[in-house]
């Protein structure tokens, strides 16, 4: 099962996601500029929903459950 390859950068992504949109991500404690953080949080959601089974492509996760 390939869950938690997935479901740790799925859920790092998210947690960024929410800090960025309500306004607490902080570039002086992360040391990452916001607009680096975007980046990085689109980047992970892009490779995790890559390759998911819906996507046509390799179908490497989804439907374990």
């Amino acid at each position: 099962m390939n869950e938690y390859r997935y479901r740790f950068p799925a859920a790092m992504s998210f947690g960024i996601a929410i800090a960025i949109k309500t306004g607490i991500y902080d570039p002086a404690v992360t040391g990452v500029s916001l607009q680096e953080a975007k980046n990085k949080t689109i980047q992970m959601v892009s490779a995790v929903a890559y390759d998911h089974k819906v996507n046509q492509r390799r179908k490497v996760w989804g439907g374990d459950w």
